[in-house]
């Protein structure tokens, strides 16, 4: 079976028409969803974990075409660190949260928020980050839970009008807010290696990439994020750097083109690097940000520092 599917990448000097933001608790499918809507079977664009550790380490981006009513759409998508996952620093969450707000100081279209059945504490407490604290509560107007590892019995329903008192209450629990949604999706991405599995997620980036084009052409932009890129930009170039040294040195491993013994030394030159930068930014986030105490409090629940 090929690997690639759907996949056709933008070119890299085309604006995107569509912003999407993909936010979610570590293991319930947040970044295979990313995958399946870029239109890769494979994971290598967005890495993918099945367990309750996360394989997103950065902020995976990238920016994919996807053609509705005749017309070429580019769809940016932007993947997060999950939810949940306690191997990472404060440092680093506060660094990708500023990276975060430089990427989308211009505004997002769509802010899905992933779960994979019930709502849990630890998603409640994630949305209250989310909503209350990051994007601000108006982010409800553009934003959409989706359900994913959703039962065959149930699939067939494919979009879900909240306008049920179940659907909506439930909605209601994770956050107060979000009773603004009008809509929740329920999808399924199988991963048995075979032309059915394939099948069923090309049918998921259809509904998805066709709901976010038809329904969410407005741009909704964060107050506080562009108050944090001027003050983040200089720090968010030097994280930049590392990250793709890292990444090109991995990719050059992977090729046999270094030694491993030089790749340990540049990989750890780097990822000091990268803690130098994310220190920076954290400490900028600290200093000048005046949201941060509050920030810290909830991240401290759902990150477990």
């Amino acid at each position: 079976m090929a690997n690639l599917y759907d996949y056709e990448p933008c070119p890299p000097d085309r604006t995107p028409d569509r912003t999407i933001v993909i936010m979610g608790k570590t293991g319930n499918g947040k970044s295979t969803l990313a995958n399946v809507i870029a239109g890769r079977y494979d994971g290598d664009l967005f890495p993918e974990s099945s367990s309750s550790t996360s394989e997103t380490v950065g902020l995976p981006t990238h920016t994919v075409l996807h053609t509705y009513a005749g017309k070429e759409y580019a769809i940016r998508i932007i993947d997060t660190m999950g939810f949940g996952d306690n191997r990472f620093t404060e440092e680093q969450v506060l660094a990708e949260i500023a990276d975060l707000a430089h990427m989308c100081s211009d505004g997002i279209n769509q802010l899905l928020f992933v779960t994979s059945g019930r709502f849990t504490e630890e998603e409640r407490q994630a949305a209250d980050t989310i909503i209350d604290v990051i994007f601000q509560p108006d982010v409800a107007r553009t934003s959409t839970v989706v359900r994913t590892r959703t039962p065959a019995r149930e699939l067939a329903q494919g979009v879900v009008a909240c306008k049920t008192a179940e659907y909506k209450q439930n909605l209601i629990r994770l956050h107060p807010s979000l009773a603004r949604i009008n809509t929740y999706l329920m999808v399924s991405n199988p991963d048995d290696g075979d032309q059915a599995s394939v099948d069923q997620r090309r049918k998921t980036r259809t509904l998805l990439l066709n709901h976010i084009i038809l329904h969410y052409r407005t741009v909704y932009t964060p107050p506080l994020f562009a108050e944090v890129k001027a003050r983040v930009e200089g720090n968010i170039k030097q994280k930049h750097a590392a990250e793709e040294e890292i990444q090109k040195l991995r990719a050059d491993l992977k090729a046999d083109k270094i030694p491993r013994k030089d790749y340990e030394k540049k990989h750890e030159e780097q990822l000091e690097e990268l803690r130098r930068a994310n220190q920076n930014l954290a400490d900028k986030m600290k200093v000048d940000i005046p949201w941060y105490q509050r920030l810290a409090r909830f991240l401290g629940r759902v990150f477990g520092f």
